[in-house]
């Protein structure tokens, strides 16, 4: 939850986001010296999470549709949809974005 303050002149909303990637072992084949590889179990590519922030703009209205890219983060042909929601609060306040 952010502030009133932050919801007006905007923020960095820190996200995780879950991503699958190339085991660093067996370099995707899944192999090992003789048998499956042991880090990734055969399947070539492991389960890992990056870290990145979102930039909010300030006075963002309820219900606004963020499209982002994931390549900053080594995921190409990849986008995060993300949708703005106001706590309700922040609206009685006066504090929704655009007014």
């Amino acid at each position: 939850m952010h502030s009133p303050k932050e919801a007006i002149e905007g923020c960095l909303f820190p996200l995780t986001v879950p991503v699958a990637e190339l085991c660093p072992r067996c370099s995707k084949t899944g192999f090992g010296e003789d048998f499956f590889c042991p880090i990734c179990s055969g399947y070539g590519r492991i389960q890992s999470e990056r870290k990145f922030s979102l930039s909010i703009p300030p006075r963002v209205k309820h219900g606004t549709k963020i499209r982002l890219s994931m390549e900053d983060i080594g995921l190409r042909n990849v986008y995060l949809n993300v949708m703005v929601s106001i706590d309700p609060s922040l609206e009685e306040k006066g504090l929704k974005g655009g007014e």
